[in-house]
């Protein structure tokens, strides 16, 4: 007699490989994303390719391309300017590529899959009520990202729920891209500029280091 044996052979996973691109690596914030994404992606013998467009809009878009070109599994975005990479985003959606944005919404979300971002208005507003709960009043300067839609959020939660104070008064603000290299020197021009300033409301910790350099420096 012949017996015949069906040997069931599962199937091989695909190796998968994903890009990231965020607005800059020169934040510590953005390091610790990368490496808990990184985690998941290699616990699952996956590869990610992780690029730093350096808070150039036109680098991280030519990064995005560059990623459909490759036809990458899925690509992570942490978006420097949220409405001028629209285009590098309807690329990948034609190119059926999922999307996922990370920490800073973009002004289109029908153009990806996914958008993981905390509460940045309620940031702002819950930093306003603090400091109302703990100081009388005073003057405030403000250290901006003018660009990502994340930093604006929390600015504008902070100067719409401040305005419930009278006593706190918004004098002055600059840009600094969230990086401390730039807000240390937009903090020194500022103080050159204003006699008294008892309050700096920074968009991140980087522009906070840098305001803090500025003030013991001078």
């Amino acid at each position: 007699f012949t017996v015949t044996y069906n040997i069931y052979t599962a199937p091989v996973a695909k190796h998968k490989v994903f890009g990231v691109s965020y607005m800059t690596m020169n934040n510590p914030f953005y390091k610790i994303i990368n490496n808990e994404i990184l985690k998941v992606v290699e616990k699952n013998n996956d590869t990610l390719i992780t690029l730093d467009p350096e808070l150039d809009v036109d680098k991280q878009n030519e990064q995005i391309y560059k990623f459909i070109d490759q036809k990458v599994d899925g690509i992570f975005i942490n978006p420097i300017d949220f409405e001028q990479i629209e285009p590098a985003l309807q690329a990948a959606k034609r190119a059926n590529i999922p999307v996922i944005i990370i920490d800073a919404p973009v002004s289109d979300e029908s153009l990806v899959n996914c958008t993981i971002v905390s509460d940045n208005y309620q940031a702002g507003a819950d930093c306003a009520r603090h400091l109302a709960a703990h100081t009388g009043g005073g003057n405030i300067v403000l250290l901006e990202h003018t660009e990502a839609k994340s930093a604006v959020d929390r600015i504008r939660g902070f100067t719409d729920t401040i305005l419930a104070y009278p006593s706190f008064h918004i004098i002055d603000r600059a840009e600094c891209k969230g990086q401390l290299e730039l807000a240390m020197p937009a903090m020194e021009k500022m103080l050159a500029k204003n006699q008294q300033i008892d309050i700096v409301m920074a968009l991140n910790d980087p522009a906070a280091l840098g305001a803090m350099a500025a003030l013991k420096n001078a």
